[in-house]
C-alpha cells in the first residue's frame, strides 16, 4: 500500500504537464464557453485507480481508467502521455499487478494506453511487454503492431530515430511467426521424413532410432555455428518436395520477409535517422501531445522570425485556444492563413475560433460559417470541416444537418462518436485540426 501511494507524485507531474497539451484532432467547443478548463477534476479518478490498484480490484481499476478517457475527452485531448505513464507505473508496482495473469496484465496495459492511442512510446511500450511476455501470441501481437503504426504515422520524429529498434522487432517477430510455421511444418511432416530416412540410410533402423537421427540433422546449423536463426530456413529446404503449392508460397513469403528485414535494418534505420528535424519534433509535441514551456517560447520565437511560418502560427493559435485564449488564437490563425492562404485546417480552426466567440463578437457566427466554407472549397473530403459547419445552425434546421450527413459520408466512425457524446464540455462539440503529418 505504501509503494502504491507514493505514486501520487505521478498525479502531481500530470498536472503540471497537462497544462501545456495539444492533439491531433483536439475535439474543442462548447458553444457558448469561454474558460480555460480546469484539471483538478482528474485527481478523484486518479485516486480511485490508485485505490483500486491497491486493493487488487481490476473491475475498479478498468472503471477509473474510462472515466479518465471521458475526462480526457472532455478537455479536448485525444491522448494523455504523461497520465498514461502515470497509470502504468502505478500498475506494474501495485499488488493488482502481482496477482494477475499474463493475460490479465496486457489487457489493462492495453486499457491504459487507449488514453494515448497516438503516442507511439506508449504503443512502443505495450508491444516489446506483450513480445517478451507472450512470443508466441501471433494474433495479438499483429494488432498491437497496427496498432503502433496507427500511432508511428502521426509522429514521424519518434518514429524516426527508433528506426532500427523497431525493425529489430519485426525481424524477431518475423522470426517467430517463420519457426513456429515451420515447426508445425515439422510435425505434419515428420511421419514422412521417418519413413525416407528408414529407406535411404542402409542401417537398419526403428522408429525411435530414425527420429533420433532427424532431430539431430535439424540442428545442424548450430553445430555449424551458422546460427538459430536460419534453421527455418535450413528446415523449409529439409522438407520443400513435401510441402503443397499453397505452403511453399506462404514459406517463401515469411523467408523473403525475415531475411530482407535482417540485411536492410541497419542502412535503412541510418538513412531515417539523417532526416529528423529539430522543428518537426516540436510541432508535433505541441500539436499532437504536450510541450513544456521552454518549447512554448521556442515556437514563439520562431513565429516572431522575419520569414513566416505558417506551421508554427497556427500551432500557436492551437496551443492559445486550448488555454482559453480565444483572441490570441485568432491572431494566430490570420497570421498562418496570410503566410499560406490555402491552410485549410488553420480555415477550419478559426472558424471555430469564431464560433466560440458568438457572445462576444457581432457577425461571429457568420464569420464562422465563411471559413467553414473556405475550408471545404480547398479540401472537400474532410469530414471535421462539415461537421464544424453544421454546429453553427440551430439543433434540427435542416441546412445544419446535410452538413451531418455529408460528413457522415466522409468519416461515418468519426460523425459517429461525435453525435453520441452527451458531454457539454468546452472540448467535446466542435473539432479542431492539426498540423497534418504529411505538411
Amino acid at each position: 500500500m505504501k509503494g502504491i501511494i507514493s505514486y501520487k507524485k505521478y498525479f502531481i507531474i500530470f498536472i503540471l504537464t497537462a497544462l501545456c497539451s495539444s492533439l491531433p484532432f483536439t475535439s474543442a467547443a462548447n458553444l457558448f464557453a469561454s474558460a480555460p478548463p480546469s484539471y483538478n477534476d482528474i485527481k478523484p479518478f486518479f485516486s480511485g485507480f490508485l485505490q483500486a490498484c491497491a486493493q487488487g480490484d481490476q473491475e475498479k481499476a478498468v472503471r477509473a481508467v474510462k472515466a479518465m478517457e471521458q475526462w480526457k475527452g472532455n478537455h479536448g485531448l485525444l491522448n494523455a502521455p504523461a497520465l498514461s505513464r502515470a497509470l502504468l507505473k502505478v500498475f506494474e508496482y501495485s499488488p493488482l499487478y502481482n496477482t494477475q495473469s499474463k493475460a490479465m496484465r496486457l489487457s489493462m496495459m492495453a486499457e491504459i494506453c487507449r488514453l494515448s492511442p497516438d503516442s507511439p512510446s506508449l504503443q512502443w511500450l505495450v508491444f516489446k511487454k506483450h513480445l517478451i511476455a507472450r512470443p508466441f501470441d501471433i494474433y495479438h501481437l499483429f494488432k498491437r503492431v497496427g496498432y503502433l503504426f496507427g500511432a508511428m504515422k502521426t509522429n514521424l520524429t519518434w518514429s524516426i530515430p527508433r528506426a532500427g529498434e523497431i525493425l529489430i522487432a519485426l525481424i524477431l517477430m518475423s522470426f517467430m511467426v517463420s519457426i513456429s510455421f515451420s515447426v508445425i511444418l515439422l510435425i505434419k511432416y515428420f511421419s514422412c521424413l521417418i519413413f525416407y530416412v528408414k529407406r535411404f540410410v542402409r542401417l537398419s533402423l526403428n522408429d525411435f532410432l530414425a527420429a533420433l537421427l532427424i532431430i539431430m540433422v535439424l540442428f545442424f546449423p548450430v553445430y555449424l555455428n551458422i546460427g538459430f536463426a536460419w534453421m527455418p530456413l535450413f528446415w523449409m529446404a529439409l522438407i520443400w518436395l513435401l510441402l503443397t503449392k499453397a505452403e511453399k508460397g506462404v514459406a517463401v513469403i515469411l523467408l523473403l520477409a525475415f531475411i530482407g528485414l535482417s540485411l536492410t535494418f541497419g542502412s535503412i534505420s541510418k538513412v531515417l535517422v539523417a532526416g529528423m528535424n529539430q522543428k518537426a519534433e516540436l510541432l508535433y509535441r505541441a500539436n499532437y501531445e504536450q510541450i513544456d514551456p521552454v518549447s512554448h517560447d521556442r515556437l514563439k520565437r520562431i513565429a516572431d522570425s522575419k520569414v513566416p511560418d505558417s506551421e508554427v502560427l497556427f500551432t500557436l493559435g492551437l496551443l492559445a485556444k486550448r488555454s482559453g485564449a480565444y483572441s490570441d488564437a485568432r491572431s494566430y490563425y490570420q497570421r498562418a492563413l496570410k503566410a499560406d492562404a490555402g491552410f485549410s485546417e488553420c480555415m477550419n480552426n478559426l472558424g471555430n475560433i469564431y464560433l466560440l466567440m458568438k457572445g462576444q463578437r457581432a457577425g461571429a457566427v457568420k464569420k464562422a460559417r465563411t471559413w467553414y466554407k473556405k475550408a471545404i472549397k480547398t479540401n472537400p473530403t474532410r469530414a471535421e470541416f462539415y461537421y464544424n459547419l453544421s454546429k453553427s445552425y440551430p439543433l434540427l434546421q435542416a441546412e445544419g444537418m446535410q452538413y451531418i450527413v455529408k460528413a457522415r459520408d466522409y468519416n461515418p466512425e468519426l460523425i459517429d462518436r461525435l453525435t453520441k457524446l452527451t458531454s457539454r464540455s468546452p472540448n467535446q462539440i466542435l473539432v479542431d485540426c492539426a498540423v497534418p503529418q504529411e505538411r
